[in-house]
């Protein structure tokens, strides 16, 4: 059961958090929560700088287990601007980040758990900074069986979970930015074999907007995969002719898993949406090896199993 507080943490600045599971003492007052939100619990291992945020994930190896702190520093003006005019009380990008953990858990789909979340305020109103603690998932990172490009039929079905769960977001109307690195790969219990896996989502950042379940659309659905082939093929990472059926193959059957049908035309659609992609990011036309030449035959046998 979760638990809100709230404490002032200096003069005009005001901190809210939540405990969302309180069986871990990790979470014990607001000294802990304080910690977190200045990175003083522990030195991160990775940060990345951008719009006006700077991002931090540490890595907490307790007692109780493994945990990754995930910490936002600063909150683009733009954005706050946006959500400003839009009716919405902005948030920082770990608050999203919170949001969108629950509203896919709430839909179903296999996310990090979290533990807390906090987030600090100036005036109670703009974000200043933000934390969100989740629990470690046991598993091989996703993008690591991608890099490694000898072909085996843990990769195949690798990339096939990959396609599956796009196309269960994009049936149940999620669009966001999905990207490989985002996802760990889990032995499957509910089926046997050793080949049997499914993802879960341990990076929820979609750039700072609210998630919401929205109507099905088809232009929408083949806007994000493309969305997805570029920024898989932007770092240099490679696919051939059969795994690229899989992830197809995994897609359509997350679309049918969610009520929706694979359309005749998605695969071409995608194809020009991903080159024009990758020749306004001055990215070269053939590193765009995702969807294979003969587009109108796989679009066809593809519309046949809809």
């Amino acid at each position: 059961m979760s638990t809100k507080f709230q404490f002032i943490s200096k003069l005009f600045a005001t901190t809210q958090y939540e405990v969302v599971d309180s069986s871990f003492k990790i979470i014990q007052d607001d000294d802990a929560i304080r910690k977190m939100l200045d990175g003083s619990i522990c030195p991160a291992f990775k940060e990345k700088k951008k719009h006006q945020q700077h991002e931090f994930v540490h890595r907490l190896d307790t007692g109780e287990g493994v945990f990754y702190l995930k910490r936002a520093v600063g909150e683009p003006r733009r954005r706050v601007i946006r959500h400003t005019l839009k009716g919405r009380r902005p948030r920082s990008n770990c608050g999203w980040q919170f949001s969108s953990i629950e509203a896919l858990r709430a839909n179903g789909f296999a996310v990090m758990a979290p533990i807390a979340w906090a987030e600090e305020r100036w005036f109670g109103y703009w974000p200043r900074r933000g934390m969100l603690l989740v629990d470690t998932v046991e598993g091989d990172e996703l993008i690591d069986i991608v890099e490694d490009t000898t072909p085996s039929l843990r990769r195949s079905h690798a990339l096939r979970s990959f396609g599956h769960y796009l196309g269960r977001l994009h049936g149940a109307g999620f669009y966001h930015e999905v990207r490989v690195q985002d996802f760990i790969l889990v032995p499957d219990e509910k089926e046997a074999g050793e080949d049997s896996y499914e993802l879960t989502m341990i990076d929820a950042d979609f750039n700072g907007r609210p998630p919401k379940s929205e109507p099905y659309s088809f232009e929408k659905s083949v806007i994000s995969l493309a969305d997805a082939a570029y920024l898989y093929l932007r770092v240099g990472n490679q696919i051939n002719r059969s795994e690229s059926r899989q992830v197809l193959l995994g897609y359509s059957a997350g679309l049918r898993a969610a009520g929706q049908s694979f359309e005749y035309g998605t695969v071409k659609r995608v194809v020009e949406l991903t080159d024009k992609n990758l020749l306004n990011h001055r990215k070269t036309p053939h590193l765009f090896k995702l969807f294979p030449e003969a587009i109108g035959s796989l679009a066809e046998e593809f519309a046949r199993k809809a």
